[in-house]
């Protein structure tokens, strides 16, 4: 009697699988953005992303193609070349980009102090024919973007900007602290 409640147990349990799969939402959404080492990555606020510490100030995201605002706060003009990738909040990449790298994507030139802006345009990585054979139910909220990426790029503002310090202060104590060493060294000798 044991073995036919366990086997009726099982077999029921077997049954029901999978539409306890289909109700357990497989896409449970990311509390922080996808780690990679060679990307930086910014949320997605109301399609609107501030970026910080970079050339490029802020990205609008838009269905197809993404809208980039430049301010060249660095010390030399520069034609802004990056890769910029877009993430749903559940991680998965929704499309990428390449600024400035073609022939005929070049980017506009940003002197020193200039403002300046650029539409570009995502490869859409068509992700809906993945799980159009599974039990799998996309999220609504599935193709919104929440994370942009950053990455290859020269619009990185220099870290020394970032601070506010002058360059040579750090260099002039370490040569301070240099030369009584030096002192130190020839008195022991």
């Amino acid at each position: 009697m044991k073995y036919l409640i366990h086997t009726s147990a099982l077999a029921f349990a077997l049954a029901l699988g999978p539409i306890a799969w289909a109700a357990d939402p497989s896409f449970r959404p990311l509390t922080e953005a996808p780690k990679t080492p060679d990307e930086e990555f910014f949320k997605v606020v109301n399609g609107e992303s501030k970026v910080e510490g970079h050339v490029i100030k802020q990205l609008v995201v838009k269905p197809e193609y993404l809208t980039a605002s430049y301010k060249n706060d660095s010390k030399e003009s520069l034609f802004p070349k990056y890769t910029v990738r877009i993430y749903n909040r559940y991680g998965f990449l929704l499309g990428s980009g390449r600024v400035g790298a073609g022939f005929f994507s070049g980017s506009p030139k940003l002197e020193m102090g200039d403002v300046g802006g650029e539409k570009i345009h995502l490869d859409l990585v068509d992700i809906a024919p993945v799980f159009k054979h599974t039990k799998l139910e996309l999220p609504e909220d599935f193709f919104n973007v929440a994370w942009v990426s950053l990455a290859d790029t020269n619009t990185k503002l220099a870290e020394k900007a970032d601070t506010g310090q002058p360059a040579p202060a750090p260099e002039s104590k370490s040569e301070d602290r240099q030369k009584p060493q030096t002192q130190s060294e020839g008195n022991s000798r």
